[in-house]
């Protein structure tokens, strides 16, 4: 009988070692998340206050984007954008001076799927894209 009791007591011992310790934590800690890559094409569209809504696609390889929209605005033409967990920051080389120019630095969500809002707001105007990878 004394031996069951150490078996019984080494294996315990043995589950709780195991169940204790962990290489990675399972769940990442808010606010450490890798930011999403943004890779293809996406299709969607673009919104600003006041004014109504078009139809957009953007492209995204490596850190470069290209676009383009079926209205006079926003002009997308092409850039680099950089991405990190809470903002992406478009440099375009579009210089069309009083045009809506995706460019600078907007907050995004990832709302499902593969779908972003990307989004900023100045002086009470919101610009936002909302894009979803092309299947």
């Amino acid at each position: 009988m004394k031996q069951v009791y150490k078996i019984l007591l080494a294996g315990l011992t043995w589950a709780t070692i195991i169940t204790g310790c962990s290489k990675e934590k399972d769940v990442q800690e808010e606010g450490t998340q890798d930011p999403p890559v943004l890779a293809g094409t996406y299709n969607g569209n673009f919104s600003r206050t006041g004014m109504a809504t078009t139809d957009i696609t953007i492209a995204f390889t490596g850190n470069n984007f290209s676009g383009s929209s079926t209205a006079a605005y926003p002009v997308i033409c092409n850039g680099t954008f950089t991405i990190n967990t809470n903002q992406v920051s478009f440099t375009n080389a579009c210089n069309e001076t009083g045009a809506i120019v995706l460019n600078g630095t907007y907050n995004y969500t990832l709302l499902r799927g593969a779908t972003f809002r990307i989004w900023r707001t100045n002086n009470n105007i919101t610009d936002e894209y909302t894009i979803t990878l092309a299947r």
